[in-house]
């Protein structure tokens, strides 16, 4: 029986020489496709099915990010738009720093901003001192430091609201802003980082009982308040920024009176009394640390007679520990009374050094 198919006898050899007969003229050989055999059905190709399959090959070609020059060329420019982005922001940020130094260093100051009652104003002063404490100079950072501590002392309440306000105006984390101002691989004089530290604390989004103590006196006329009105203020304090805010704050508002009063009701044992001399400590320290302008010479007297109003009463009030039969009183503990005597010795030399320390200004 004839057949149109090749032998495939082994005693058959193909060559180049072979070519078919009329007989295999009619014979087709199937054509190899690239469609899967699971798209075949019955020799019949659905055409949908073909055209699906072709796109989806030809879009993996045609794919973002596949090697080749494309996308070295795209990286490239990628890279570039980022630097010039990050080049412009820094322009514009030193741009910033420079008109707030102006602001901080003209005659006025920031001064006119924190004292103002429209609170849009403090916001401006705080935005000054923010991009004056990020400045590449250290001696501008140092400045701005001493400004914050100082306003934060003298109007509490009001500046600690409009540091809230701009920080959340601007979705920024204050702890994460002062810290960024410390700078790896820079040496900071011990004065730096002396001023850094009470301003990191007076910004800390960790909310410091101080504020909370201070509010009480908002609308408070001025040295009106007897001593055992901070008994609350001064045990909110447990840092060396917290004992100089409550010290500023007491000196507006304390009338000088009441400090034997409260030593006979409570004795030497008094938790305000201690607090009281351990923030005197603090803020004469943070005076002599940085002899500053912005530390004027009537707060420093301010806080002088404080100082010495602190002495006078636990003189005369040690004097009658014996005198009026009163030693053998709970509060007139020795321990007690030699501890609070220690602190004001301590007192005693920071009046004498301050005072050496002003004699070339009358000289």
């Amino acid at each position: 029986m004839g057949s149109n198919l090749p032998s495939t006898s082994p005693d058959r050899q193909s060559t180049y020489n072979d070519t078919p007969g009329d007989e295999d003229a009619n014979v087709v050989m199937p054509l190899s496709s690239s469609v899967p055999d699971e798209h075949r059905e019955d020799d019949t190709i659905d055409t949908t099915t073909v055209y699906s399959y072709y796109s989806t090959w030809s879009t993996n070609y045609t794919m973002s990010n596949l090697p080749g020059p494309g996308r070295i060329l795209g990286n490239f420019y990628s890279r570039a738009g980022r630097a010039l982005e990050k080049h412009l922001g820094r322009i514009v940020d030193r741009t910033s720093i420079i008109q707030a130094k102006v602001v901080m260093y003209s005659i006025s100051g920031t001064f006119g901003l924190f004292v103002s009652k429209n609170p849009k104003k403090h916001e401006t002063g705080c935005e000054v001192l923010l991009a004056c404490a990020r400045s590449d100079e250290i001696r501008t950072q140092l400045d701005a430091f001493v400004e914050i501590v100082f306003y934060f002392a003298e109007r509490t309440s009001e500046v600690h609201s409009a540091f809230n306000r701009v920080f959340e105006r601007r979705n920024q984390i204050s702890d994460v802003i002062t810290f960024s101002w410390k700078r790896p691989g820079v040496e900071y004089s011990t004065e730096w980082l002396f001023w850094y530290k009470l301003a990191s604390r007076c910004l800390s989004s960790h909310q410091s009982p101080v504020f909370e103590a201070t509010a009480q006196f908002n609308g408070v006329q001025r040295q009106s308040l007897d001593f055992s009105h901070f008994e609350g203020l001064l045990l909110s304090c447990d840092a060396m920024a917290d004992f100089i805010l409550a010290v500023s704050c007491i000196c507006n508002y304390w009338n000088i009176e009441g400090i034997e009063h409260y030593i006979s009701s409570k004795g030497f044992r008094g938790p305000a009394l201690v607090q009281f001399a351990t923030g005197l400590l603090a803020w004469w320290d943070a005076h002599f640390f940085q002899p500053d302008p912005h530390w004027s010479w009537l707060r420093s007297t301010c806080v002088l007679f404080l100082t010495r109003k602190l002495f006078d009463g636990m003189t005369r009030s040690s004097r009658n520990v014996d005198t009026d039969g009163t030693s053998g009183h709970p509060g007139y503990d020795a321990l007690a009374l030699l501890a609070m005597w220690e602190d004001v010795h301590k007192l005693h030399h920071i009046l004498r050094r301050y005072f050496v320390s002003q004699l070339p200004h009358f000289l």
